[in-house]
């Protein structure tokens, strides 16, 4: 199970990550940075994880979303 946007980008690796989604690795290495995944790929990503077996739903997504941002907000 993932519990972050980081471990999403770890358990695809940026490389094919990023070829999947048609976007540079720099851009993946940014989102792991900062651990975010802006939500327009969200979607996408989902489509790529069912491929691969990978446990993960928007319900996880949004979750992740709404943590980092409640830690940003108490900070």
């Amino acid at each position: 199970m993932m519990n972050n946007f980081t471990q999403i980008i770890c358990a695809f690796g940026y490389a094919s990550l990023a070829d999947s989604l048609g976007i540079s690795r720099i851009t993946v290495s940014s989102w792991k940075i900062r651990n975010s995944i802006p939500p327009q790929y969200w979607m996408p990503i989902l489509t790529e994880a069912k491929k691969r077996d990978l446990s993960l739903d928007y319900e996880d997504m949004a979750r992740f979303a709404a943590e980092r941002r409640n830690k940003r907000e108490a900070a």
